[in-house]
């Protein structure tokens, strides 16, 4: 794992306290992390509260919302495009 790699693990981890602390009891979550761009040396990272299946299962469903017509709202934040369902 090189430096850019560690250094999002990390603050993935105080996300996800954030996180798991502001949501109720119950609630699941993924969030991930990649570099933008096409080439081959992308990289993704995640962190997740939820069983494997759990995962699974809820991103099969967003990938059938976000597959949809007019699925999402967008949203006007800094750094470009960002969509909420």
């Amino acid at each position: 794992m090189d430096e850019n790699q560690e250094y999002i693990k990390e603050h993935l981890k105080e996300i996800a306290k954030q996180v798991k602390d502001m949501l109720p009891e119950g609630s699941g979550f993924i969030i991930f992390a990649f570099d933008f761009g096409e080439d081959n040396t992308r990289r993704m990272q995640y962190i997740s509260n939820a069983k494997r299946e759990d995962a699974f299962a809820a991103l099969r469903e967003f990938m059938q919302k976000i597959n949809g017509k007019n699925y999402g709202k967008h949203l006007d934040l800094e750094g470009g495009d960002k969509w909420c369902g």
